[in-house]
């Protein structure tokens, strides 16, 4: 905005005494540099006045200076703002936000500033959100209440991130790091929550034993409901981990993945890419090429390749929705079948057959063993029950291709009464089956299956519940997913791998503000609306907050930075590690021997 950086006159606003209405004094004038992304970079010289008889009152400071920077801090709130938005809405990594205030504001700020201005940021979202507490329960009730959706994510022993949602708002209600998933850390949670915002018209979770009792505990006079989408995956897992777990290790002893890519790279070489660009052209006009010197070999070549395209039959649901060990297994029976239809038609001596005898003994060694047809066989036949209760639930269609994330998360009052009448006809199938069946194993995974479905069939569905709003009367479904928190989270992961390009989420969870969700608000414009009234208010918001408090809570927040294990291994791989090691032991030592 200026040629050369400019300095701006503060003074306090309050100029005579409170108490005797006499003219203030000059305590002390300062100049600091500001950077403002609104104003651009410029000198604040301030002037703070007091009263040398009434020096109780204190020193009297410029408002509109508060206003636009605060008095620790060289940054101004806009410029907060934006390092708050561009890393939360765009996911910019901090060498991105330090170019983008070189280039559009021709603001320079280094690596560790942007980090400390990130966690500011955050910290202010999390106070302006905690005192809007009266807005938030206002509008919650003004919408006829709200619906509570809970959900934990972690990775292996990393702290888990305890998050909820308002499904009728799409608000993120609240959010903090727990150590784990049990009863008493969940309850402290929810907690939480009631105190700020009262009991909710219903809770929605996964099948979380923790999650399960702490809501009985505090929400004891509420309907809970769990995921369709959980209750099944808990089902699949009950049907035929099992059978999963052993073929998978089958087919892991025969290393028959690894044997297929080596005879790939094999007929590779045997070939060269035009051949395999003409591919297309050997399958469609088999007759005009089977002279072709290669035309066996790369057509064994393409067997090959669809065998190890198995994971294409899934949805990305995971396991037990998506069976990849059973469509690897299925496909290589699918490839003998095909491969003994092909060799039948050749004389066994013909050279160019060699490497379909070779691609058939291999696949062998794992389709000719009887015990694991038996357990194919077994797990095949529970598929089909539990794919017929994945029908009735209509939960994780298998005509999708994006996993949840193209999951719907709504229904309608017809669709709630069908899939409870196809659910309650799929009990008496599975009913029929235990009776009539003679396999003794598959009869008592089904009798497992019918005692879960008795057990949580009425935390399965819901009637459309009727409020009163404004004199009005409103109708609300419930969501029979617990998707809504399952984006919220891929979100907040997709979003932690862009900025770190670290894909350890045990990693990510350790570096993250306990916070962080709350940002996911300012992209519902009602929230931003609600709070702040428009997007560009945010920095007078935070401007309103008093200073003391955000150093208070910054001090409270515990970011466990994960220290870098390339780091680690230079500082091991040099020479000198032992005797250095040595040396700080005995330092050690003798100063504790001192004590």
């Amino acid at each position: 905005m200026f040629s050369e950086t400019p300095t701006i006159q503060f003074r306090a606003e309050q100029e005579i005494c409170p108490i005797d209405k006499q003219d203030l004094k000059v305590f002390k004038s300062s100049t600091k540099k500001v950077y403002s992304t609104v104003i651009g970079c410029f000198f604040a010289h301030q002037v703070e006045l007091y009263c040398p008889q009434h020096a109780e009152v204190g020193v009297f400071k410029s408002k509109r200076l508060e206003r636009i920077v605060a008095a620790d801090c060289n940054f101004a709130y806009d410029a907060i703002v934006e390092i708050g938005k561009l890393r939360h809405l765009h996911h910019y990594q901090v060498e991105e936000i330090k170019q983008t205030f070189i280039q559009k504001y021709d603001l320079t700020i280094s690596n560790s500033g942007i980090e400390t201005l990130l966690l500011k940021f955050i910290t202010y979202l999390s106070i302006v959100h905690n005192n809007s507490n009266e807005l938030i329960k206002a509008y919650i009730k003004a919408q006829g209440g709200y619906i509570l959706h809970l959900d934990c994510t972690c990775e292996g022993d990393s702290p888990k991130l305890a998050s909820s949602i308002d499904a009728l708002s799409g608000f993120v209600l609240h959010s903090a790091r727990i150590r784990s998933e049990n009863e008493q850390e969940i309850v402290e949670f929810l907690t939480s929550i009631k105190d700020m915002l009262g009991i909710p018209l219903a809770t929605f979770s996964d099948m979380g034993r923790g999650i399960l009792k702490a809501v009985d505990k505090v929400f004891p006079d509420r309907p809970h409901y769990i995921c369709h989408f959980h209750f099944l995956k808990m089902i699949g897992k009950l049907l035929f981990e099992e059978e999963n777990n052993h073929l998978r290790k089958k087919l892991s002893q025969a290393g028959i993945s690894g044997s297929l890519k080596n005879l790939k790279r094999e007929l590779v070489k045997k070939f060269n890419q035009r051949n395999i660009k003409q591919l297309d052209t050997y399958l469609s006009k088999p007759i005009k090429n089977r002279g072709d010197l290669y035309f066996s070999d790369v057509l064994v070549y393409s067997l090959i390749l669809w065998i190890l395209d198995y994971a294409s039959l899934g949805n990305g649901y995971g396991f037990p929705f998506d069976r990849s060990y059973l469509s690897f297994y299925v496909r290589l029976q699918q490839a003998i079948e095909n491969i003994n239809n092909a060799l039948s038609l050749f004389p066994h001596e013909a050279e160019q057959n060699d490497m379909l005898w070779k691609l058939r003994t291999l696949i062998l060694k794992i389709t000719d063993d009887k015990n694991l047809k038996m357990i194919v066989k077994l797990y095949q036949n529970k598929v089909v029950v539990f794919d017929k209760l994945r029908h009735a639930l209509r939960s994780a269609p298998e005509n999708e291709h994006n996993g949840l994330a193209d999951v719907s998360i709504s229904t309608s009052k017809t669709e709630l009464k069908l899939i409870q009448k196809a659910v309650a006809e799929f009990t008496k199938y599975i009913d029929k089956e235990i009776v009539e069946n003679k396999n003794k194993k598959l009869v008592n995974s089904y009798k497992l299956v019918t005692a879960r479905i008795k057990k949580y069939n009425s935390m399965l569905f819901s009637d459309p519940l009727e409020v009163e709003v404004a004199g009005k009367k409103r109708m609300i479904f419930f969501h029979r997913t617990n998707n809504i928190l399952e984006r919220h989270f891929r979100a907040i992961s997709y979003a932690n791998r862009r900025i770190s390009g670290n894909n350890s989420l045990r990693k990510n969870l350790k570096n993250m503000h306990p916070s962080t969700p709350l940002a996911m608000n300012l992209k519902n414009k009602n929230y931003v609306r609600l709070i702040f009234g428009d997007e560009l208010n945010i920095a007078t918001k935070f401007s309103e907050i008093d200073i003391e408090t955000v150093r208070k809570k910054i001090t409270e927040i515990k970011i466990e930075k994960c220290y870098s294990s390339r780091k680690i291994k230079k500082l091991i791989r040099k020479k000198d590690f032992l005797f250095k090691l040595t040396n700080a032991f005995e330092i050690q030592a003798n100063y504790a021997n001192v004590g």
